[in-house]
């Protein structure tokens, strides 16, 4: 009998793979260690990149890391906690 386990990885071996270009991860990566640095204009960091390619590699990481962390639920727990926390942070006014 096949776990929920082997299940989940049985459809992402059928999924095709999201194509993902190197200037994407770039920009996306850029773009998240800007945080740390909010002078910096989005537009200098984005570099003319296109945008939709720049979502898809922030996709792609962000997957990647929620699987790493929560692979049972393909990090699905982690996102309902954050979605929680910042409808809380909303609901008190605070930013």
């Amino acid at each position: 009998m096949a776990t929920a386990e082997d299940e989940a990885l049985a459809r992402e071996a059928e999924a095709p793979p999201e194509a993902v270009t190197l200037a994407g991860v770039q920009a996306a990566v850029a773009l998240l260690a800007r945080h740390r640095a909010p002078e910096v204009p989005r537009n200098d960091v984005l570099g003319g990149h296109d945008l939709s390619d720049v979502l898809a590699a922030m996709e792609s990481i962000a997957s990647g890391l929620l699987a790493g962390v929560r692979a049972g639920d393909e990090g699905a727990d982690v996102l309902e906690r954050i979605g929680l926390a910042v409808a809380e942070v909303t609901a008190s006014g605070r930013r």
